[in-house]
Formats: C-alpha cells, structure tokens, sequence
C-alpha cells in the first residue's frame, strides 16, 4: 500500500517523492542513456542524501536502471493535481501562521 491509500503496483509507472503533491504527473530522464518516462506520484520514501525521486520498477526499467538501480536524473513536474478545499473554515494553527506571514499595510 503506497501513501496516497493506492495499492503498489510495480508494473504501473509510478513515483514516489517527498515534497510533489500526490497525482503530480513527472518526467524523468536518465542522464546516462538519454532516455525518460512519464509517470504519476503517488507515494513517499525516507530521505536519503542524494535521492529525490523513486520509480516503480516498470519505469526504471524503461530508461534503463534495471542494472544499475541508481541513476543520475531529472526531474520535471508535467502537470500538478488540481487541490480540492474541503472546508473554507481555517484551522486556529492555519491563522495564527495567515496573521504572521501577512504582508504588511502601506
């Protein structure tokens, strides 16, 4: 089960990263061998230093990192997943934090 309550399905092109919004659309591309793949965000992972995304393993195989399992890489958000506002009542802590970051009156 990945974070977003999705069951893991490694022949998906899938993602995990730790600050994109879950169903950001991304392209990765392999330095290495000059090849990318598309795919969906839909989980987190530890940090490690270094690391920033994590494929699922139909994707890495794609461009290539089925040997290697880590690969220099870039990253490109495509498109990001549209936000829904459960509630237009802020939370006291979601306030406090509005009033301090207010720019100021001139």
């Amino acid at each position: 089960m990945t974070s977003s309550g999705q069951p893991y399905n490694p022949q998906a092109y899938t993602a995990a990263h730790n600050s994109l919004h879950f169903d950001t659309e991304i392209t990765v591309k392999n330095v290495y061998t000059g090849r990318s793949v598309q795919a969906v965000v839909n989980d987190r992972f530890p940090y490690y230093p270094g690391r920033i995304v994590n494929l699922s393993s139909a994707a890495a195989h794609n461009i290539g990192m089925t040997q290697m399992q880590l690969s220099r890489v870039h990253v490109t958000a495509k498109s990001y997943p549209r936000l829904v506002i459960a509630s237009n009542r802020l939370t006291r802590r979601s306030q406090i934090m509005a009033r301090r970051h207010r720019p100021p009156t001139t």
